[in-house]
């Protein structure tokens, strides 16, 4: 494990002769401040935090990455479709990790990973939605949602894919109060066509003036998919609040009902509303 930088002459002696035979490096003209630095990098990456055992290449470019690992901190039986690759850690503008000398240290005490895109905007989601001419049996709607993949998904900022979604709502007022609907359509996976999925749902909305109690069924199915996490099944329940005119109180739950894919088996959300 990576101490904080130090300028020990046996560490910067040692970092030197750590320095691999393929890595030119030029020293004619640096301080000696600059070859200590160079040093003190050569012994973290090649001795205390050992990167050169993952990190250089498959062709042996020094840091460069790329080599497969099993993903074996996943459940079994998902282990063997998922492989992860070594990160490029060299400044190259494109793929390289780009990491401070602060920031590495911090990586390799904490385990934070460092991208540029931390702090950019999430994935888009655009909708439209046309109601079909009114009939005496049922409502009906058709919508499209596309999603496009803006946000960069390793930093949890968005799924990496590019979807269109168009499906079609069909809903029916019992009463005043109770509204059921159901919803079918097809989700098309542009990045990742096996992931393409037929999606229902079906579930009410009951209301007053005040209050509004909602449950759904939902359920996706890939025809395509590699047998794992193919047909997904859940089941969501909330209910709205409006305490006055300006505001709005929502309480949602969801809830996994098969153990299909790599999800969460319960989740909740509270939300506070303000139109002004």
């Amino acid at each position: 494990m990576p101490t904080e930088p130090s300028s020990d002459p046996a560490t910067t002696e040692l970092g030197l002769r750590l320095i691999p035979h393929n890595v030119e490096i030029n020293f004619e003209g640096l301080s000696q401040s600059q070859i200590d630095q160079i040093s003190l990098g050569s012994y973290l990456v090649n001795g205390a935090a050992g990167c050169i055992g993952c990190h250089n290449s498959a062709t042996g470019e020094h840091l460069a990455g790329g080599n497969e690992f099993p993903a074996f901190f996943l459940p079994p039986d998902i282990q063997g479709n998922t492989t992860l690759f070594a990160r490029n850690l060299t400044p190259d503008p494109d793929t390289g990790l780009k990491l401070t000398e602060a920031q590495f240290i911090e990586a390799m005490k904490t385990g934070k990973d460092f991208h540029d895109s931390e702090n950019s905007g999430q994935d888009i989601v655009l909708r439209a939605k046309y109601h079909l001419p009114d009939n005496n049996l049922v409502d009906i709607g058709f919508a499209t949602l596309a999603q496009l993949s803006t946000g960069d998904n390793k930093d949890f900022l968005g799924t990496g894919d590019n979807t269109i979604y168009p499906f079609f709502i069909f809903s029916r007022s019992i009463s005043d109060r109770l509204t059921p609907h159901a919803n079918i359509g097809y989700e098309f996976n542009l990045t990742r066509s096996k992931l393409s999925a037929i999606e229902y749902a079906i579930g009410f909305d009951y209301g007053t003036n005040k209050y509004t109690i909602a449950g759904e069924f939902l359920a996706s199915n890939e025809l395509d998919g590699d047998g794992i996490g193919d047909d997904i099944l859940e089941t969501a329940w909330g209910i709205k609040w409006n305490p006055a005119r300006q505001y709005l109180v929502a309480f949602n739950t969801q809830f996994a009902l098969n153990d299909a894919g790599l999800r969460s088996t319960f989740i909740t959300t509270l939300s506070l509303e303000y139109n002004f």
